[in-house]
């Protein structure tokens, strides 16, 4: 008889493990980004357009760089030498040209795209003489007709949004043989065409996107990189450049050049020596292992209520297979999560604008997020197989709640109506899209 097991370690793989962070988010002691601050920290505030789309006349920021605390403004015009930021994905169109408007400079200035397109920049010693700065800088925009929806954008006729993209249409791309595709169509004895409409949602995350830059004197790489350059510019060896609170000097002299001004000459450069850095960018690439996509099926049962419309996800089961799983809790914890992300976009969230381009589901009382009275009971099973693309064994398990989610409730909620005849429900299926279709409306 053998005797049983009691020695495996307790972060074995595959074993359950508590997150030690979780106490203290849930109890609302985490540490976001305003609550950093350190010594000689300044503020910075994005002037945004408000109109959708509209020519910028002018963007006046005299009177705001003059207020108090203003440390900088910054527009357009200040970074006119700096290459637009480009999509990585080097894909092209069918008829083998690029794609189109694929260069967006870091503000607009001759042309707002977007409300909240970014015109400006305000930093400043604190965050209130930021904004106070900010409401002060005066965008004169011309306004022009916008449109609002894919679908309407693409129609002859529509507001251009890029003057280089006709029709709006930056990308036309198909993957696989679309020849092969029709003719199998063509050939098939049943054929179902089924509009789905992918309803546009709004991240809601704890915080925006947020940062607070430290100028990191020990940066050897860019020390040495700048070293070099520097020797260059000021006509020393190498060996003689020193580097001390932000600039480059020659040892036993009044010859210096700061770093940020050793960047810009070197980006405006005409010519260089051959041995000269280009640059001071340093850059950390890591070449990732192949892709490997998880499999699963995932059932959604739901109960719909006709005289409300009301529909609730009362029981939801997951089958997946994501490789090795490390720690099956955290997996567990982001399948109900993307599941749940699944539920709001499918029965509750959809972004709207009206025909200027305003949105109208700015705030929560106007956009609904699913909260935890939607959370159905959730069936977990891992029916693992290993992929070989890596050395873990392990598949994507971020969005499979979610790329699952999707056609699991709005299926089962088709399946429930299919009595009243009901057979296609476009997301999201609020209660009074549902109470229609359950009424025969």
């Amino acid at each position: 008889m053998n005797a049983p097991v009691t020695d495996i370690p307790e972060f074995s793989i595959g074993k359950p493990v508590r997150r030690s962070e979780d106490p203290a988010l849930v109890q609302g002691k985490g540490r976001y980004s305003d609550d950093v601050s350190v010594e000689g920290q300044a503020h910075g505030v994005v002037v945004r357009s408000r109109h959708a789309h509209g020519i910028i006349k002018s963007i006046d920021v005299d009177d705001a760089r003059a207020m108090p605390g203003v440390l900088a403004i910054y527009t357009g015009a200040d970074l006119a030498g700096y290459r637009p930021a480009k999509s990585p994905f080097p894909l092209k169109s069918d008829d083998g040209s690029p794609m189109r408007g694929n260069g967006t400079m870091f503000f607009a200035t001759t042309k707002a795209r977007y409300v909240g397109d970014p015109v400006a920049l305000v930093v400043a010693a604190s965050e209130i003489e930021a904004r106070e700065a900010a409401e002060a800088v005066i965008v004169d925009v011309e306004p022009l007709p916008a449109a609002v929806d894919a679908r309407a954008a693409a129609a002859p006729g529509a507001p251009q949004v890029y003057d280089d993209v006709p029709d709006n249409i930056a990308l036309d791309h198909t993957l696989g043989d679309m020849a092969k595709a029709q003719a199998i169509i063509a050939g098939a004895k049943h054929v179902a065409r089924l509009r789905i409409v992918d309803n546009r949602v709004m991240v809601a995350a704890m915080e925006p996107r947020a940062a607070l830059f430290e100028y990191d004197a020990a940066s050897e790489q860019v020390i040495e990189i700048g070293k070099r350059a520097a020797s260059h510019l000021l006509e020393a060896a190498v060996s003689d450049i020193e580097f001390s609170r932000g600039a480059f000097s020659v040892a036993g002299t009044d010859r210096s050049i700061g770093v940020i001004e050793l960047a810009r000459r070197l980006r405006t450069a005409t010519s260089l020596p051959e041995d000269c850095p280009a640059t001071l960018d340093v850059s950390h690439v890591h070449k990732a292992s192949p892709s490997a996509y998880p499999n699963g099926c995932h059932v959604a049962e739901v109960e719909v209520d006709p005289e409300t419309g009301m529909v609730a996800v009362v029981r939801y089961t997951l089958m997946n297979d994501f490789g090795t799983v490390v720690n099956p809790m955290i997996v567990e914890g982001q399948g109900h999560g993307g599941v749940m992300q699944a539920i709001g976009q499918a029965l509750l969230e959809r972004v709207v604008f009206d025909e200027d381009g305003q949105l109208l589901t700015g705030s929560f009382t106007d956009y609904a997020m699913p909260r935890a009275m939607e959370a159905p009971p959730f069936v977990v099973h891992n029916r693992p197989t290993i992929t070989r693309t890596n050395p873990l064994g392990a598949k994507g398990c971020g969005e499979a709640g979610c790329a699952g989610g999707l056609p699991s409730v709005v299926n089962a909620l088709v399946d429930a109506l299919r009595d009243r005849g009901v057979t296609h429900v476009n997301m999201p299926a609020t209660p009074e899209v549902v109470w229609r279709l359950a009424n025969g409306m």
